[in-house]
């Protein structure tokens, strides 16, 4: 059965009951949508009917399609598996049918089995079911075990979905199903299918870990709840009913296949790689890394033709870097292991666009400025492609080649991380590729929740004696902290405190702990707090504030299990990792800014004198003493300079070079910006090579080399180096100059990616504004272009100087981007 018809039988089957045809949306979001770089899941386009907001789809109830979906960034991200495996791609499709308030999850249960057995004909005894065990606040579906028992499934080949206790968040279940951190989500029960027959050599009933021996073929979610956070689930009015069905991986299983590139959807394409490619080289006789070529170039080209065809760009920020990776790993696999001449994108293009013609015909309606487009970021990526690699091959040649070169040369110049270990490989090179492999991050990060936190109990310092005599009574005389650890077993608890009072219990509520030993960090006032969990005996106490109390650090949070004796009880505390690296992306960011001030200033970093600084999650704000910049006369469009300046150096950190203690005054021969004669908590003193690369947009005068930070351990950065990356999309969103302070606010993570994407659309439809002929209704639609976003400084100043305003005035908090208290607790 050809691919075709697979999807044709699919799409017949639930048109016949009842359910309406959409098209696929396009992969690239609309503009105001920036929950995720790409569309990563069929429901994408029906996300406003789940969540009960306005939409286009008039009364529909019924819907099936076949979505096109790309993950390489975000939570689903799956660049870095692609090729090692033969299922795995960056580029699918995903067959899908809903209900909205139409039919019930029984009714999309007995859809399934019956299209699987009955017309894809897969034996009934190969199937295997998982249903939601329970998690997130909610009960366990036994219901749906029911009507899979009722529809003729053996009890034996169905099993409750994994509960997986986590001390960063909530229960989780394998079986509950979200779109990334937040939106639509809910209970699932997946279909597996047994196509090696492990389970029939095993000859028992379904355990959990028979399922990675098992492939997951359909996945039917109730979409019941909205994810507000990643641990605040609100319950929807109506639950709806989402299916997904990966197609290349139905295909494999229908045509029998034992890899997705084997089947009929991948054959015109590997046709055209095996007669590209050097002489005799075909995919059904190759293994280890020529098989890995085949299947990397095949997802890759596909992926690339899709996005570009859906106005996917690649430009500095935004879809741009994961696209210009795939592009890079293309090259060099056809290039470097095919040995074809270069990839040919007027033939590769036509032939994608044949094979989708009858599902997405706008491939082949596109395809000139598709091709055109492709060849021309192909010849700019070539070039740096292989500088890189003579770069990496000349390292490993003199026996440099290490975890911090391989950083640097993807984090300053791109270059892939898989070609980075193959490179080292086919050189005799081994590296510890777990270090290297965390370097390699798209996701977006969470953003803070705004919201009230408990703060100390208002007499706690009252009764700091009491407090102090209770730990030393369980043998704690100071709480041990751990710096870089984001986990801390065997914690005891030296000091409780319950309304106020020494407690040796804890009931259900807001209370204060002091700890043995912790891993989280307490911050100065004005600074948002770590979070984390303290778990052990049943009990979890969920920490929402840390604090020093003179020399004691104190957790405040919710008891949400209580305990009536822990004195005796190892517990576990946790730290919110999401949180710390959004934390230290912004001490980060600030440590940036303040670097290029001091350049600009003409004065060394250990002199720069901060009045005052602020640090939420990827926000920060800072305060400089004009004393200093005005000796400098720093004039607005130098303000514009150290904005740029600042996510350039940013970018060149490299390897960790020492650590700098925490909580303690710098050395004096390090020079290091300090913030009150402290380090940030989170950073440690890294190499900036400021030999070897002079910032271009500053205005450094080399006759004042002596006063200028010259020592390469000059900048702060994020808690390992595998995380430098995280603080890139660096924004600087506003200077105000007062009387004695220059006030600036920072944005970075994926608040400086949201903005980055705001200001590529506005460059974007900029030409189409400057078509219009009067002047007052060209800056009338400029005004409007820019109405309602965020934009950064150095984009407002240039449109200021066009004597545009952008509708934000100076000092505003920005929709609530730093507004105080809440987004600094």
């Amino acid at each position: 059965m050809s691919y075709r018809l697979i999807r044709k039988k699919f799409l017949d089957y639930f048109t016949n009951h009842g359910h309406k045809f959409v098209p696929s949306s396009s992969v690239v979001p609309d503009f105001h949508d920036n929950s995720c770089l790409f569309v990563n899941a069929g429901m994408f386009q029906f996300k406003n009917i789940l969540l009960g907001q306005p939409h286009d789809f008039g009364s529909l109830k019924l819907a099936a399609n076949s979505q096109k979906c790309i993950r390489i960034s975000g939570k689903h991200n799956d660049l870095e598996e692609v090729g090692r495996d033969n299922y795995h791609h960056t580029f699918f499709e995903m067959l899908g049918n809903w209900s909205f308030d139409g039919i019930g999850n029984e009714e999309a249960c007995h859809m399934a089995l019956d299209l699987l057995v009955n017309h894809y004909s897969l034996p009934l005894s190969k199937l295997y079911f998982t249903y939601f065990g329970g998690g997130n606040g909610l009960m366990p579906d036994r219901k749906t075990r029911d009507v899979w028992i009722s529809l003729g499934v053996d009890p034996g080949q169905i099993i409750k979905g994994h509960i997986v206790e986590s001390i960063l968040s909530d229960a989780k279940t394998d079986n509950f199903w979200s779109m990334g951190n937040t939106g639509p989500c809910g209970p699932c029960t997946e279909i597996y299918y047994d196509g090696s027959g492990y389970m029939d050599k095993r000859r028992g009933a379904l355990v959990p870990d028979c399922l990675d021996h098992l492939e997951e073929i359909w996945n039917i979610v109730s979409i019941s709840h909205n994810m507000v956070t990643e641990k605040n689930l609100s319950k929807l009015p109506v639950c709806h009913i989402d299916t997904g069905m990966g197609f290349e991986r139905l295909v494999k299983i229908v045509e029998g296949k034992k890899s997705n590139y084997e089947t009929s959807l991948f054959q015109p394409i590997r046709e055209h790689l095996e007669e590209s490619g050097r002489p005799a080289l075909s995919m059904s006789g190759s293994s280890g890394v020529d098989l890995q070529a085949f299947q990397t170039v095949l997802d890759h080209v596909r992926c690339l033709t899709v996005a570009v065809t859906d106005g996917a760009t690649f430009t500095p920020g935004g879809r741009g870097p994961p696209l210009k990776q795939l592009m890079k790993r293309s090259i060099w696999f056809a290039e470097r292991i095919l040995e074809m001449k270069q990839l040919d994108w007027s033939k590769i293009v036509p032939i994608i666009a044949t094979v989708y013609d009858d599902i997405f015909p706008e491939i082949t309606a596109n395809q000139e400025r598709t091709i055109e487009t492709l060849n021309k970021e192909m010849y700019k990526a070539q070039s740096g492609l292989y500088k890189g690699e003579e770069k990496l091959v000349e390292e490993i040649k003199k026996g440099k080649a290490s975890i911090s070169s391989i950083h640097d040369l993807y984090q300053t110049h791109g270059f892939p991380l898989e070609v980075s270990r193959l490179t080292c490989k086919l050189n005799d090179v081994e590296l510890d590729w777990a270090d290297v492999s965390r370097i390699q991050s798209y996701t977006s990060p969470k953003q803070e929740n705004p919201k009230q936190t408990p703060r100390l109990q208002p007499n706690l310092e009252n009764i700091y004696p009491e407090i102090v005599s209770e730990m030393h009574k369980a043998g704690c005389s100071s709480v041990q902290l751990a710096r870089k650890a984001v986990e801390v077993k065997d914690v005891k608890i030296a000091c409780a405190i319950q309304k106020g009072n020494i407690s040796s219990d804890l009931k259900k509520g807001p209370a204060s702990l002091v700890l043995d030993k912790t891993c989280l960090y307490p911050l100065k006032p004005g600074c948002a707090s770590e979070q984390g969990f303290l778990i052990g005996a049943g009990f979890k106490f969920n920490i929402l504030k840390v604090e020093l109390l003179k020399d004691v650090i104190v957790h405040s949070g919710i008891v949400e299990e209580e305990i009536s004796d822990f004195s005796e009880v190892p517990f576990v505390i946790s730290v919110d990792v999401e949180r710390r690296l959004g934390l230290s992306r912004a001490f980060t960011s600030m440590l940036a800014v303040a670097h290029c001030v001091a350049k600009e200033a003409a004065i060394k970093n250990n002199q720069l004198r901060i009045k005052s600084y602020k640090v939420g999650l990827d926000r920060a704000i800072v305060q400089f003493d004009n004393e200093q910049l005005k000796k400098s006369n720093i004039k607005p469009e130098n303000w514009a300079e150290i904005a740029r300046s600042s996510s350039l150096v940013v970018d060149l950190l490299v390897s960790m070079a020492r650590t700098a203690s925490p909580w303690t005054k710098c050395e004096e021969d390090v020079d290091v910006i300090c913030f009150d004669g402290q380090t940030s908590p989170y950073h440690e003193v890294v190499e900036y090579p400021m030999r070897s690369f002079v910032l271009p947009n500053l205005r450094f005068d080399s006759t004042l080399d002596e006063n200028v930070s010259e020592s390469p351990k000059a900048l702060l950065c994020a808690p390992v180096a595998s995380n430098l990356h995280s603080a890139r999309m660096l924004q600087v969103i506003n200077c105000r100059v007062s009387k004695d302070s220059t006030k600036v606010w920072i944005a970075c993570g994926k608040i400086g990616l949201e903005i980055e994407n705001s200001v590529q659309n506005i460059s974007n439809n900029m030409s189409n504004v400057y078509e219009i002929n009067n002047n007052k209704e060209r800056v009338e639609a400029l005004r409007k272009l820019t109405e309602g976003k965020i934009l950064p400084y150095r984009f407002r100043y240039l449109l200021r100087k066009k004597k545009i305003a952008t509708g934000l005035d100076v000092g505003s908090d920005y929709f609530g981007l730093f507004k105080e208290p809440e987004c600094f607790e």
